[in-house]
């Protein structure tokens, strides 16, 4: 559920995934500022200050709010890209590892040496496996028992 609106997004768009992780930054960043402005008082000595501060500061710099929130999205998208990528790969490698040593160890174990299941049975056995553990059935041997 967390994913269908990037997923829709980036069918839409069909941006990289760095150009897809500015555009959501920027749009964020800009919607902070504009809510941050539109909870400054109109009136007050410490909000006229503020406001004449940033329009100063905007004046000297060139730097709009949407300049500034592009640029800050533009150097924060990649370091953010770069830490999911990594923190997936921490979260698939056990998985893969998993997979790996079943197929390369476990299945030609089977295969040799096994109590008769045909390829899919054995195919389907860490699933059984799985189910085992979690529900407390007996798949196992109903997958591996002669027919």
């Amino acid at each position: 559920m967390l994913a269908w609106p990037h997923l829709r997004l980036w069918l839409a768009t069909r941006l990289r995934p760095v150009a897809h992780v500015r555009l959501l930054l920027f749009q964020r960043l800009r919607a902070i500022h504009h809510d941050w402005q539109a909870s400054l008082p109109d009136s007050g000595y410490a909000a006229v200050a503020v406001r004449e501060a940033l329009k100063t500061l905007q004046a000297q710099t060139g730097l709009t709010p949407d300049r500034a929130a592009f640029a800050l999205a533009d150097h924060l998208a990649p370091l953010l890209v770069r830490h999911l990528a990594s923190r997936l790969g921490l979260a698939l490698a056990p998985v893969v590892g998993a997979l790996a040593y079943y197929r390369l160890v476990i299945y030609p174990d089977l295969l040799e040496h096994g109590p008769g299941g045909g390829p899919w049975s054995l195919a389907l056995y860490p699933l059984a496996a799985l189910a085992d553990l979690l529900f407390g059935t007996s798949l196992r041997a109903a997958l591996l028992a002669p027919s």
